[in-house]
């Protein structure tokens, strides 16, 4: 039987393929500046979530130095062609951009977590005290009277914090020693009440001591914390949907 003249042993056609592929790949060069390019997308999206004092901590700065040498030493080393080496960039950089934004917005959505847990309740943070508006248009919030906890409506048309006859029983005031002689027009008409004073008031860790109040004479739907607290912060800010006591 005779040989086939056209026949080309595989190991002639194993180095043809090797050459082609090699042919096809990028340089190192190449390699290199793909790798140096991510990196560069990489500093970008830490400099977004980190402030700039941050960027000079060690363990920061250290495993930044860490990932160029070994990752340049890949990206330069490797036989992976340019198409696909821009992909594995592309990909980090969506996880550092991910990463990034849930950083820059984590107080945020943690305050909005919180108030979907609890929406009258206080929210610490470091912008002060967080009350988000309820779906009546009202900001309602919770705070310990005598250790009590009560819940008042933001009010900043009132001078004092007023509260109902059952939230005053409820904070420790007998209201059958109180003198309700005064006298208030309000849009139900006159209402009587009483002048007290409460040990403390407190929102979170913020606590007022001393605290002067006034006891409606006729039932509420709700006390009312008036300018007479508020004032007792260092600022108040309505800000949308939400309220930022500052102490």
């Amino acid at each position: 039987m005779s040989k086939n003249p056209w026949h080309v042993p595989d190991h002639e056609n194993s180095r043809d393929i090797e050459r082609k592929r090699s042919g096809n790949e990028p340089s190192p060069f190449v390699r290199l500046l793909v790798f140096i390019a991510g990196m560069a997308l990489l500093l970008f999206g830490l400099s977004l979530a980190f402030p700039i004092n941050s960027m000079a901590d060690p363990y920061l700065l250290r495993g930044l130095i860490i990932l160029f040498i070994f990752g340049g030493a890949a990206a330069f080393w490797s036989r992976s062609s340019l198409w696909r080496l821009i992909k594995i960039a592309g990909l980090w950089f969506l996880i550092i951009t991910g990463i990034s934004t849930f950083y820059l917005y984590r107080s945020d959505l943690g305050t909005r977590f919180m108030s979907a847990i609890d929406p009258m309740g206080v929210i610490e943070s470091d912008e002060g005290l967080l009350v988000h508006r309820s779906q009546d248009g009202h900001f309602w919030l919770k705070a310990r009277m005598n250790g009590v906890p009560l819940l008042f409506m933001v009010d900043t048309g009132a001078s004092n914090v007023v509260l109902s006859p059952q939230d005053a029983r409820n904070a420790g005031i007998n209201i059958g020693l109180l003198d309700f002689s005064g006298r208030a027009s309000t849009a139900n008409g006159e209402v009587r009440f009483a002048r007290a004073t409460v040990s403390s008031i407190g929102f979170g860790s913020t606590v007022f001591y001393d605290v002067p109040v006034t006891i409606n004479g006729a039932d509420m739907q709700g006390s009312l914390l008036g300018m007479s607290v508020l004032k007792k912060f260092a600022s108040v800010e309505f800000r949308g949907d939400m309220l930022i006591l500052r102490p």
